[in-house]
């Protein structure tokens, strides 16, 4: 048998089929592929930097989501690869079910993991492309500037540069933005740099109303450092000891946070307070102070009412300046000339004239102030602090038969704010006929909903309480940690405190003939009995209320409502020239 040329076997003509057929093995187009890479790309990257590591942070159900996330994209492959139509139009029929089938599982998560009680809101997945733009140049910038983390923009609009890396700035610099970072990282409302005495300076943490010292002192050098740079940041003299207030905005990773920055000097040295978005703290409106159905119609009615002066009392640090700047809000600014006096203000009240006093001012005094205002016929005036008895004497002589003054007075309950008022006027008679209604209110942390446990409360327990067995079957305590995988964890929501924000509980009182009798004749007991017959409730009862409805807990309403009250600080008596 004759052997066969291979050159000559390859040089033969190839069949028109045996071409079609090495076709075949072709799988797509380039620019097919680019297509396909480039999803699966997008679809990875959130899967694994957004989705997978925010469902470890808060504690969701990651190996279930995962498992989710790889069957989708294996049946997206399999609708490319087994895709059963033919011809140049099967990609485009195949390429939007796979997006699709990729895109689901991620959107369920996101809209899952958003309504999660385990997720603070400030952390909620965005789908919002312009912000992640954002996020990313911030990010971008805060790689350029090494160890830099915030933007800082100064009142005046400027933009602090960072510093050299590796400079005796930079540290400083490291050092301010950790105190301000490890704060708001903690939920922190107040952030405070204080002298420790021998200790150097201590950090503490204003969290939901409670102060807590955290970590190590600082060395004094270290901490005055610290001082002056926020000093500087907030346009302020560095190293100034007087009362000096300013206001920086900051920024990390697109999370934006406005600052007031306030330092003053004392006999043991500076010290500081940075509070977080101190207008949000008193921006509520009147339905969501937390008043009962029945307060709030009662609030409602002595808004209406429109005359005499009225008591908004708290402990201080319990929402005194909220309820004052609600309360206001409750009145129509636009149709009524109201004005404030305030040593601080806290938040820009629309149509409402603010004057702020200031005692080193050299103006008049608050008094000559307030009596300023009265004579110019305002029909509402808030006065933020009743610094001394004179401000008090000028509220009740006004034209109280036409103008309403709302008297902030720092009291632990509407008893106690009238015997304050009533003592600052020496005069029984003109606190009775002034009077027209008290509100006093507490503040008590709400539970997380997500770390809060359920328990059957003892006969006695309910019987302390005021509360039938009968009736209340179940209550709630707070649990600092919860179960994760058989591990006991702290509360993602609370970040182990077991409570998240705060509640205000209130009492309200009208003053009607039979409680400007008592106050008339200076009866305490008298005005306490008048006011149990208006059969409205109290702050503990209100408190009780919200323990019961499962929003904070016993052991919440008797630290904040129970105990020996002390008695409030009497207005400073009146200068002879006042």
């Amino acid at each position: 048998m004759p052997l066969v040329d291979l050159t000559e076997l390859l040089m033969l003509p190839v069949p028109a089929a045996l071409l079609a057929q090495a076709g075949a093995f072709v799988l797509a187009s380039w620019w097919k592929a680019i297509l396909v890479v480039a999803t699966f790309a997008a679809w990875g990257w959130f899967v694994s930097t957004v989705a997978d590591k925010h469902a470890a942070r808060f504690y969701l159900p990651r190996e279930k989501w995962n498992t989710i996330y790889m069957v989708s994209a294996l049946a997206a492959m399999a609708a490319i690869v087994f895709n059963p139509i033919e011809g140049m139009w099967a990609f485009f029929a195949a390429w939007p079910v796979a997006m699709l089938l990729l895109a689901v599982p991620p959107m369920i998560y996101v809209n899952l993991a958003n309504k999660d009680e385990r997720v603070p809101a400030e952390h909620r997945i965005t789908l919002n492309f312009s912000q992640w733009l954002e996020a990313r140049k911030t990010a971008k910038e805060a790689k350029k500037a090494a160890r830099v983390q915030l933007a800082i923009v100064k009142p005046d609009g400027v933009t602090m540069e960072a510093p050299e890396e590796g400079s005796a700035e930079m540290i400083v610099r490291a050092a301010a933005e950790k105190l301000y970072i490890d704060g708001v990282a903690n939920r922190a409302h107040k952030i405070e740099l204080l002298p420790g005495g021998d200790r150097g300076y201590v950090v503490a943490h204003t969290v939901d109303g409670l102060r807590s010292v955290m970590g190590e002192p600082l060395p004094a050098q270290d901490a005055m450092r610290v001082i002056a740079f926020w000093q500087t940041a907030s346009g302020l003299e560095a190293g100034e000891r007087r009362r000096q207030v300013g206001e920086p905005d900051v920024s990390k990773s697109g999370e934006r946070h406005h600052l007031r920055v306030i330092t003053s000097g004392g006999q043991q040295g500076l010290k500081m307070t940075i509070v977080v978005d101190p207008a949000k703290a008193v921006r509520r409106k009147a339905e969501n102070l937390g008043l009962l159905p029945q307060q709030f119609e009662l609030l409602r009615q002595l808004v209406q009412d429109g005359t005499g002066v009225v008591l908004l009392a708290s402990p201080k640090g319990m929402g005194r300046s909220t309820l004052l700047y609600t309360v206001l809000r409750m009145h129509d600014a636009y149709t009524s000339n109201i004005q404030t006096i305030e040593l601080e203000q806290q938040d820009t009240l629309e149509g409402i004239r603010q004057n702020i006093w200031s005692p080193t001012a050299g103006g008049p005094d608050h008094a000559t102030l307030l009596r300023s205002i009265l004579r110019r016929d305002p029909n509402v005036v808030g006065v933020a602090e009743v610094v001394d008895e004179a401000t008090a004497l000028e509220a009740a002589k006004g034209d109280t038969e036409h103008a309403r003054v709302y008297l902030s007075v720092p009291a632990d309950n509407a008893l106690q704010a009238v015997e304050v008022y009533r003592k600052a006027l020496h005069n029984n008679a003109l606190a009775a006929r002034s009077l027209k209604g008290v509100v006093a209110g507490k503040l008590v942390r709400a539970l997380a909903k997500s770390s809060r446990e359920a328990y059957v409360p003892s006969p006695d327990m309910l019987k302390k309480l005021g509360l039938s067995p009968d009736k209340v079957k179940t209550l709630y305590r707070h649990r600092t940690h919860i179960e994760v995988n058989k591990k006991l964890v702290p509360c993602p929501e609370s970040h182990g405190t077991g409570y998240v924000g705060q509640i205000g509980v209130f009492e309200i009182y009208r003053i009607g003939a039979e409680e400007k009798a008592a106050i008339e004749q200076g009866d305490p007991n008298a005005l306490a009995t008048a006011f149990r017959k208006q059969n409205v409730p109290t702050i503990q009862q209100a408190a009780i209320l919200r323990a019961v409805e499962g929003e904070t807990s016993v052991d919440e309403v008797v630290r904040v409502t129970v105990g020996a009250s002390k008695p409030a600080a009497a207005p400073k008596p009146a200068t002879a020239d006042a």
